[in-house]
Protein backbone atom coordinates (compact mmCIF):
# COMPACT_ATOMS: atom_id res chain seq x y z
CA UNK A 1 0.00 0.00 0.00
CA UNK A 2 1.17 3.49 -0.82
CA UNK A 3 1.17 6.21 1.81
CA UNK A 4 -0.52 9.54 1.18
CA UNK A 5 -0.19 12.13 3.92
CA UNK A 6 -3.52 13.58 5.00
CA UNK A 7 -5.84 10.88 3.65
CA UNK A 8 -6.80 9.70 7.15
CA UNK A 9 -7.70 13.12 8.56
CA UNK A 10 -9.78 13.96 5.47
CA UNK A 11 -11.68 10.68 5.76
CA UNK A 12 -12.27 11.26 9.49
CA UNK A 13 -13.54 14.78 8.84
CA UNK A 14 -15.95 13.68 6.11
CA UNK A 15 -17.26 10.70 8.12
CA UNK A 16 -18.12 13.08 10.97
CA UNK A 17 -19.78 15.52 8.54
CA UNK A 18 -21.91 12.66 7.21
CA UNK A 19 -23.01 11.75 10.74
CA UNK A 20 -20.75 8.75 11.32
CA UNK A 21 -19.55 9.97 14.70
CA UNK A 22 -19.35 8.32 18.12
CA UNK A 23 -20.28 10.04 21.36
CA UNK A 24 -16.61 10.91 21.95
CA UNK A 25 -16.42 12.84 18.66
CA UNK A 26 -14.38 10.21 16.81
CA UNK A 27 -15.59 8.66 13.53
CA UNK A 28 -17.86 5.65 13.94
CA UNK A 29 -15.87 3.22 11.79
CA UNK A 30 -17.94 0.19 12.76
CA UNK A 31 -21.27 1.77 11.77
CA UNK A 32 -19.84 3.21 8.53
CA UNK A 33 -18.46 -0.21 7.58
CA UNK A 34 -21.74 -1.91 8.41
CA UNK A 35 -23.87 0.62 6.50
CA UNK A 36 -21.60 0.82 3.44
CA UNK A 37 -20.38 -2.80 3.51
CA UNK A 38 -16.66 -2.10 3.94
CA UNK A 39 -14.01 -4.34 5.43
CA UNK A 40 -12.87 -2.55 8.61
CA UNK A 41 -9.24 -3.40 7.89
CA UNK A 42 -9.43 -1.38 4.65
CA UNK A 43 -10.95 1.61 6.39
CA UNK A 44 -8.42 1.50 9.22
CA UNK A 45 -5.63 1.39 6.60
CA UNK A 46 -7.08 4.48 4.93
CA UNK A 47 -7.40 6.21 8.29
CA UNK A 48 -3.69 5.48 8.76
CA UNK A 49 -2.90 7.32 5.49
CA UNK A 50 -2.43 4.08 3.54
CA UNK A 51 -4.19 3.55 0.24
CA UNK A 52 -5.39 0.45 -1.52
CA UNK A 53 -6.17 -0.17 -5.20
CA UNK A 54 -7.68 2.76 -7.08
CA UNK A 55 -11.07 1.10 -7.51
CA UNK A 56 -11.44 0.99 -3.73
CA UNK A 57 -10.61 4.70 -3.46
CA UNK A 58 -13.20 5.52 -6.12
CA UNK A 59 -15.85 3.70 -4.12
CA UNK A 60 -14.81 5.35 -0.84
CA UNK A 61 -14.82 8.80 -2.43
CA UNK A 62 -18.31 8.19 -3.78
CA UNK A 63 -19.57 6.97 -0.40
CA UNK A 64 -18.07 10.03 1.31
CA UNK A 65 -19.61 12.38 -1.30
CA UNK A 66 -16.16 13.63 -2.34
CA UNK A 67 -13.73 13.16 -5.24
CA UNK A 68 -10.71 10.88 -5.34
CA UNK A 69 -8.57 13.99 -5.85
CA UNK A 70 -9.89 15.38 -2.57
CA UNK A 71 -9.11 12.13 -0.74
CA UNK A 72 -5.53 12.10 -1.96
CA UNK A 73 -4.66 15.80 -1.99
CA UNK A 74 -7.35 17.67 -0.05
CA UNK A 75 -8.22 19.73 -3.15
CA UNK A 76 -10.98 19.37 -5.69
CA UNK A 77 -10.13 19.43 -9.38
CA UNK A 78 -10.99 22.74 -11.01
CA UNK A 79 -14.03 22.71 -13.28
CA UNK A 80 -13.20 23.24 -16.93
Amino acid sequence: MAAYTGVGPRIREQMVKLGYVRSDGEPDVQRFCWDRRYDRTLLYAWLGDKTTPFKDLVRLARDLDRSVEWLLTGQERAAV
